[in-house]
């Protein structure tokens, strides 16, 4: 499995000691939104670097994680119990105020994107907030990546440590908000773009949300 590897061989930069400033950002200025603080989860935790940020805003923190040792990692360094780790959302019974899915939804085909919003609005409270964010075809990701169909990617060897991972990426933020409108009233959306001036090529694109259950 690609991210059990990356995670228990601490590949590519996999234990990151501080949150994404792009995740931070987002993040205060939505919790003016949240009406309760007392559930929260973070959906592709990893190494729990963003999840360090929720766990001071709500009284009990969820972790879902495809990777085992990305759980491990997480569980233990915010002392998060077990009954409250997951490796799917369908594993999960209690329902949420907070759901934040930052720099993971990528990494599906655009069915199960659909399935796992789907399973996001299932889980959160009437009024609960979302916020998620997905890279856009700029990003450097996708530009490593053979394109399969609209949206839709495999990750090539430029990528050695995700090679043959699935991968979504959208060129509008119209149509990545688009998903969303059935089941969610949209608070804010928007890009985020970083790039290093001694590589051109890492160039990290996405677009976020920040929507609220209807």
């Amino acid at each position: 499995m690609v991210w059990e590897n990356i995670y228990k061989n601490r590949l590519a930069g996999s234990y990151l000691k501080y949150p994404s400033d792009s995740f931070a950002s987002i993040f205060f200025k939505s919790m003016q939104y949240v009406k309760s603080k007392k559930n929260a989860l973070d959906y592709g935790c990893g190494s729990g670097n963003n999840s360090e940020v929720i766990r001071g805003f709500f009284e009990n923190l969820s972790l879902v994680d495809i990777s085992d040792s990305a759980i491990e990692i997480a569980s233990k360094r915010l002392s998060i119990p077990k009954n409250r780790c997951f490796n799917t959302l369908e594993n999960v019974d209690e329902t949420y105020d907070f759901i934040a899915a930052w720099n993971v939804l990528c990494y599906n085909t655009q069915a199960s994107l659909q399935n796992t919003i789907k399973e996001f609005s299932k889980h959160l409270h009437s009024g609960g907030v979302l916020m998620c964010s997905i890279s856009t075809t700029k990003d450097c990701k996708a530009n490593f990546s053979d394109k399969v169909a609209p949206n839709q990617y495999v990750i090539s060897h430029e990528i050695p440590e995700q090679e043959g991972a699935d991968f979504c990426a959208f060129e509008t933020v119209k149509e990545f908000v688009a998903l969303f409108e059935n089941d969610f009233s949209i608070i804010d959306y928007g890009e985020f773009c970083r790039i290093s001036h001694k590589n051109k090529k890492e160039l990290i694109s996405e677009w976020y949300l920040v929507a609220q259950k209807k």
